[in-house]
C-alpha cells in the first residue's frame, strides 16, 4: 500500500489468483534417468536421483527430511495425483516416506509411511492429524493416490495402479484451486544406517496388456487360442475360420 501525500488516500494493490490447471496435468514416469527441473524443485539438499527409470530420494544418517515440490502450482478439485512406490525407508529409526499436496506448509494432505502402518494424515493451520492406519504392506499399498470429488478427499491405495481401495475421506478442510504437490522421505532422529525410497510412475498409469490377433498369418496362434477339436478352425484368407457339420455340435 501507499499515501498520497497530498490526499491522504491510500492505494491499494489486489492479487487475484486464477485457479491452477488440475493436478493430473503434472506427471513424471522417471524414464529418463534426469530430474526435470520444469517440473521438480528438490529441497533440503541431499541425494534425490532419477535411476534405473525411477525416482530414488536417499536418506542421510542424521535426522532430517529432504524430497522435491511441483515447480507449478496444481488444482486438486476434480482431479488426483497418484504415484507408484515400489520401495519405501524400511531398517530405521522413525522414518517416514510420503507424498503430499499442500496449499501452503500449514494445509495439506499426506499419505505417509513408515514401513510398518500406512497413514491418512490431514494438516489444517499447522495443526497435523492422522485419519487413519492400516498395516502397511508392499504389495497392496504400492501404488497411492490422493483425489477429490464432490468437496471430499480421498486417500486410496491400489497394488497395480488400476483398482483402488478408499482408506480414509476428508470433508476438504481448505481451498483446493493451488496447491503444490511433494514427493519426499525423512528421519526424526539419527540412524547408523541409509535407506533409498523409490517413487515411480506419478501420474502414469499402468500399462495394460491386450489381447488380439488380426489372424493374417494364416496360421493359428495356439499360445493364444485352444481348439475345442483340433481341425474344427482355420486361418484362410488373413481371417479365421470355423466350418459346422451336418451333425448337432458345437465349435
Amino acid at each position: 500500500q501507499a499515501v498520497n501525500a497530498t490526499s491522504g488516500y491510500r492505494a491499494y494493490t489486489l492479487e487475484i489468483r486464477a485457479p491452477s490447471p488440475a493436478v493430473s496435468g503434472l506427471y513424471d514416469d522417471f524414464n529418463d534417468n534426469a530430474l526435470d527441473a520444469a517440473k521438480w524443485n528438490p529441497w533440503a539438499g541431499g541425494t534425490i536421483t532419477e535411476a534405473a527409470q525411477t525416482l530414488q530420494i536417499q536418506s542421510t544418517t542424521a535426522a532430517a527430511y529432504r524430497g522435491m515440490d511441483s515447480t507449478s502450482t496444481w488444482s486438486l478439485t476434480g482431479s488426483a495425483m497418484f504415484v507408484e512406490v515400489p520401495h519405501v525407508l524400511t531398517g530405521l529409526t522413525s522414518c517416514t516416506t510420503y507424498i503430499r499436496i499442500q496449499a501452503d506448509n500449514s494445509n495439506a494432505a499426506t499419505i505417509s509411511t513408515d514401513g510398518v502402518s500406512l497413514f491418512a494424515v490431514k494438516q489444517v493451520a499447522g495443526t497435523s492429524t492422522q485419519i487413519t492406519s492400516v498395516a502397511y504392506s508392499a504389495t497392496t499399498h504400492r501404488w497411492w493416490r490422493i483425489r477429490e470429488s464432490g468437496g471430499t478427499i480421498y486417500y486410496e491405495y491400489s497394488p497395480d495402479g488400476l483398482v483402488w481401495t478408499t482408506f480414509s475421506t476428508l470433508a476438504a478442510p481448505f481451498p483446493l484451486g493451488i496447491m503444490t504437490a511433494q514427493l519426499a522421505i525423512g528421519t526424526d532422529v539419527a540412524n547408523t544406517l541409509t535407506d533409498t525410497a523409490i517413487f515411480d510412475n506419478f501420474n502414469v498409469p499402468p500399462l495394460v496388456a491386450t489381447f488380439s490377433d488380426n489372424f493374417n498369418d494364416n496360421a493359428l496362434d495356439t499360445t493364444k487360442w485352444a481348439e475345442w477339436t483340433t481341425g474344427d478352425g482355420s486361418e484362410t484368407g488373413q481371417t479365421h475360420r470355423i466350418q459346422s457339420s451336418t451333425s448337432a455340435n458345437a465349435y
